[in-house]
């Protein structure tokens, strides 16, 4: 199911609104190792913003960049003046290890309203196969990418 049909479907949208934020499809997680000479935190934030993302927070003590990219809109079925807002977010965090400079980014789908609050996530379908490539060239400019998984968490 689309995730426009998706939200046609009145029972679909009332949950979503009613809980704020559901997760039931798992975001996806990829994690990549960057060279050791790398400014792996100006990397990412520079790959992101080439892929037409905006980068939404960034603090380089804690190692962490959001990102966002608006994919869609849709009235909504319950109220034609509303306007719903798809929006794919990642949310990279970079980690220094044994092994190097580690970036791990997890892609998840929000939807906004007009005002930009967030009326949950998609609880029908994980992150579309564009977000998915968008996330791999965005770590494959900054370093090499060793794992892809959908996180196990709830």
């Amino acid at each position: 199911m689309s995730r426009s049909r998706a939200l046609q479907h009145p029972a679909c949208l009332i949950v979503l609104l009613l809980s704020g934020c559901i997760s039931v499809g798992p975001p996806l997680i990829f994690q990549a190792v960057a060279p050791s000479d790398a400014d792996a935190f100006r990397c990412i934030t520079d790959a992101a913003r080439s892929e037409g993302y905006t980068v939404t927070d960034a603090n380089r003590d804690a190692g962490t960049i959001e990102a966002e990219h608006e994919v869609g809109r849709e009235d909504s079925p319950l109220s034609p003046q509303s306007t719903i807002k798809y929006v794919d977010r990642i949310v990279f965090s970079i980690f220094r290890d044994d092994n190097g400079t580690n970036i791990r980014a997890t892609i998840d789908y929000l939807l906004r309203n007009v005002a930009g609050e967030s009326v949950g996530s998609e609880d029908v379908v994980s992150p579309d196969e564009s977000a998915k490539q968008d996330v791999e060239t965005i770590l494959s400019k900054c370093g090499e990418i060793v794992r892809t998984a959908a996180n196990e968490q709830g």
